[in-house]
């Protein structure tokens, strides 16, 4: 005999067992913001996709001699990040004012 599962039970328990124990992420006004310090030491390809698939889209940057500095913007949890890179890896990363995003 067949059982079945109804599909909101399974996509709820699939929702919350993804999220259960993730480490970089954090609640603020309703919705998750992505901790930095996750960031830091990732090679800045993988940063740039963990980024883009955290619904995080590049606002724009600039380099100077040593470094990269993107400017990430997330419109669902309203978070704002600065991103240094050095020799192709996150050095520093940290949440600044939203309206450096906007």
């Amino acid at each position: 005999m067949r059982h079945l599962i109804p599909v909101t039970f399974l996509a709820t328990t699939i929702f919350l067992g993804g999220c259960a124990g993730s480490s970089n992420m954090s609640e603020s006004s309703g919705a998750q913001q992505l901790d930095p310090a996750t960031l830091i030491g990732m090679r800045g390809s993988s940063m740039d996709m963990q980024l883009a698939d955290s619904g995080f889209v590049s606002k724009g940057g600039y380099k100077t001699e040593d470094a990269s500095v993107t400017t990430w913007w997330n419109a669902s949890s309203r978070q704002c990040l600065s991103v240094t890179t050095r020799q192709g890896r996150v050095a520093e990363a940290e949440t600044i004012v939203e309206g450096n995003c906007l």
